[in-house]
């Protein structure tokens, strides 16, 4: 829409405006009042951008004379645009950030900038086009309105990450973790609005050092407790440093029968077999074998098996096994039976 002020005269008086474009009469208003000098509008939706258009005001006296008079003006229908660095949904620590717009069109007169509630913040009329932002952690970025000589107006936001956290991190095995053998594995999972940069553990041998998920490998070492630490950076340099106990633990149970026929004794009825079994970390299980398969498996302090000759052969032979909670074995002696 184009907008104007008229001036017109007359011996006695002027009644009546109309305002053309392109010799339209219905594309334009005007408007006279008592209080104001004449208003005329033109209505440019219809035309195409960056092209010339012709407008003309007639006015007319209470006789219906009229005068016109024509004027060429050229449309601009399009709002600016602008490229801004940092670009949007870029992540950045927190403080004084610069926010450089570019690539400003030349009819661009003035740009607005304001915060998310829509404050006023700045006023930008000329170069250099930019603006000092304090980020910080849970203030919306701002916005920016920008308006050109023809009227257009149009408004950017830059929606910003502020990150000063450092990544968050999923650990195996986790803390307190029973681990045997004579090497272990140990792998982190990382994540970051930002993006993982690097992760790494000390002491590992081949750990990876980037990317957002790794495995290392150390040596165990004697029986006991070891603390491993990983350390994550986010692209922004943030830092979080996670540390881990596990129990190093190689050591077999102890396992002891406490009642049970005789070895190369005859059976001729049920009989029951009893054990005990410890370990500085905990009894997971104590099994109960014949002619070496699981016969009966006991979670419980106070471990005891029920044996029924008549389900096996005229000659067996029975064992216990006992397995520790981080999975280390243990085997009683073997007793032979039969019926």
């Amino acid at each position: 829409m184009f907008s104007f002020y008229p001036t017109v005269t007359d011996d006695v008086g002027v009644v009546r405006l109309e305002a053309l474009l392109n010799g339209d009469p219905t594309a334009g208003t005007c408007a006279i009042t008592t209080v104001t000098r004449p208003f005329c509008r033109v209505f440019l939706s219809g035309l195409a951008n960056d092209i010339d258009a012709t407008v003309t005001v007639r006015a007319y006296d209470a006789a219906e004379n009229h005068a016109e008079a024509t004027t060429q003006i050229h449309v601009d229908n399009v709002a600016p645009a602008l490229v801004f660095t940092p670009p949007p949904e870029s992540s950045m620590r927190s403080g004084s950030v610069t926010i450089t717009l570019h690539d400003v069109p030349a009819d661009v007169k003035a740009v607005q900038v304001v915060s998310v509630p829509g404050d006023l913040l700045a006023r930008l009329t000329g170069a250099p086009w930019e603006y000092t932002w304090q980020a910080a952690e849970g203030v919306s970025s701002p916005c920016f309105t920008i308006w050109d000589l023809a009227g257009n107006s149009r408004q950017l936001c830059t929606h910003y990450t502020v990150d000063d956290t450092g990544p968050t991190a999923t650990i195996t095995p986790g803390n307190r973790a029973l681990v045997r053998g004579t090497r272990f594995t140990t792998t982190v999972k990382a994540s970051d609005p930002s993006g993982i940069a690097r992760s790494y553990l000390a002491g590992a041998d081949g750990a990876g050092t980037t990317g957002s998920y790794t495995n290392a490998t150390l040596k165990a070492g004697k029986d006991g407790t070891r603390t491993i630490t990983w350390v994550l950076l986010d692209t922004l340099g943030n830092q979080t440093t996670a540390t881990r106990t596990v129990i190093i633990d190689n050591t077999t149970p102890t396992l002891t029968i406490t009642k049970a026929p005789k070895n190369k004794a005859k059976l001729t009825k049920k009989a029951t077999l009893t054990a005990t079994a410890s370990d500085r970390n905990g009894i997971a299980r104590v099994q109960l074998l014949v002619n070496g398969k699981v016969a009966g498996t006991d979670t419980k302090a106070g471990y005891s098996f029920t044996l029924n000759p008549k389900t096996y052969g005229k000659k067996f032979t029975v064992q216990m096994r006992a397995y520790d909670k981080a999975g280390n074995v243990k085997y009683s002696t073997k007793r032979t039976y039969h019926r």
